[in-house]
């Protein structure tokens, strides 16, 4: 439905998220952001429990982008820039496709290879989000961007500084609403906030019905928690952030040949998962100091996978991994990284398939033996039997228990095991119905 536009709107900042327009676009209007959502066509009702899609973030369909850009006075291309999608050209985890895909949490460790976003929270920088003293910026805070939703990016090669993930009072990940399902933004019916504040809600006995926000600034307040990145992890983020940019290089170096940028954050984000599944296996492949602030660790696992794709061949490459995949024990390829690599194949390079296959497929407690699923549940091959090209058993179904295949047909002359027994061209007789008034036998047993 088309939505009027709007009498005051906002320029989109550069590299801005659309959580965060709606943010600061709400605090110029002096609206909650339900009610601002609701006048740009993301939602049909400003109720609180109107909630937009979370895949809203990543991308809009054609009618929603039209209804929003129309209300918010933004062109066409303003609008698509504000969704995560605008990195669906280099980064595959961002395209529309994935937007509303999820896989169900049942208490274990659950490779979501489909969604490598942070759809639920955010990192950011406090410097970034502080004004840069304009008169926009300074009544109504800095953007809050797109990249700090994408787990490669993890350092903020502006400020230097590691991204925080937690906002430093109430210690919870920021524009996140626990125990209240997955939302674009926590506490849209609250007009008090500033764009920059935490909007965690603390629950108090006091004001059960109406809990208090958490409404630290962000931008002023940062908690320190280590040192700041090291000289190589700021050449690995500017080398991660180059291949984002949409001018930035064609391809990158995997194993000795170049690929382009979406394969090789396809392969980060595998081998990143295996690393975390198997840690501290591959701590020796991280230079600098690990450390438990999500950021951190997240550069920790960048770079260790940055390193096996550097090789210059897979058997280097195999040297590094062997350890790794040895870690799992003899249950290798029975976690769920080995089943959903097996099952998914996903599309990463020839020579880093070769790489990870035999390591995958070798039982280590039997080095001369290779036993993939498959194999070890008993999922064969289905047996299909020949027919003849034409005749009357052309139409016949495939696929039949053994114990179907004994008999020759007549007037073939293939083997007893492809063809299909005569009793089963012969429908079987109808059952008789039973008499009641049916005379007793000699096999009936009298008392």
């Amino acid at each position: 439905m088309l939505r009027d536009p709007l009498p005051l709107s906002l320029d989109p900042l550069e590299d801005e998220s659309l959580p965060g327009y709606l943010l600061r676009l709400s605090h110029r209007l002096e609206h909650t952001p339900a009610r601002v959502m609701f006048l740009t066509g993301l939602t049909v009702t400003d109720r609180s429990e109107a909630r937009p899609r979370l895949s809203s973030m990543v991308h809009l369909d054609a009618d929603t982008a039209a209804v929003f850009s129309t209300a918010a006075r933004l062109t066409p291309s303003e609008t698509a820039a504000l969704c995560l999608s605008a990195f669906e050209e280099r980064y595959p985890y961002a395209a529309p496709a994935f937007a509303d895909k999820a896989r169900t949490m049942d208490g274990r460790k659950v490779i979501r290879t489909e969604r490598w976003l942070f759809t639920t929270s955010t990192r950011y920088c406090p410097q970034c989000l502080a004004s840069n003293g304009s008169t926009i910026q300074n009544e109504h805070g800095g953007a809050w961007r797109r990249s700090w939703r994408l787990p490669p990016v993890f350092a903020c090669m502006r400020q230097r500084v590691f991204l925080e993930h937690l906002c430093p009072v109430c210690q919870q990940p920021v524009h996140f609403a626990p125990g209240s399902g997955a939302r674009l933004l926590p506490r849209i019916k609250d007009h008090r906030l500033h764009p920059l504040q935490c909007r965690t809600t603390l629950p108090t006995l006091e004001r059960p019905f109406d809990p208090p926000s958490c409404g630290t600034r962000l931008d002023t307040t940062a908690s320190v928690q280590g040192p700041p990145p090291a000289h190589e992890q700021l050449v690995l983020q500017e080398r991660l952030a180059a291949l984002l940019r949409p001018d930035g290089p064609g391809t990158a170096q995997s194993l000795g040949e170049p690929i382009p940028p979406e394969q090789y954050f396809t392969q980060i984000r595998w081998l990143t998962s295996l690393l975390s599944l198997t840690w501290p296996a591959g701590s020796d492949l991280v230079s600098s100091t690990t450390s438990s602030d999500e950021s951190r660790a997240c550069a920790g696992f960048l770079e260790a996978a940055v390193r096996i794709t550097d090789q210059h061949s897979p058997a280097e490459a195999i040297d590094l991994l062997r350890p790794v995949l040895l870690s799992m024990g003899d249950l290798g390829w029975k976690t769920v990284w080995g089943r959903r690599y097996l099952l998914d194949q996903p599309p990463i390079q020839q020579r880093l398939r070769l790489t990870l296959d035999p390591l995958i497929l070798i039982k280590p407690t039997s080095l001369t033996r290779r036993q993939t699923i498959a194999h070890r549940r008993k999922y064969g091959p289905v047996v299909r039997p020949a027919f003849p090209a034409s005749g009357p058993h052309r139409h016949q179904p495939a696929g039949l228990p053994a114990r179907h295949l004994r008999s020759p047909l007549p007037g073939s002359d293939r083997p007893a095991r492809q063809q299909r027994t005569r009793i089963l061209r012969t429908p079987p007789p109808p059952p008789r119905a039973r008499s009641r008034n049916r005379p007793r036998t000699m096999a009936t047993k009298h008392r």
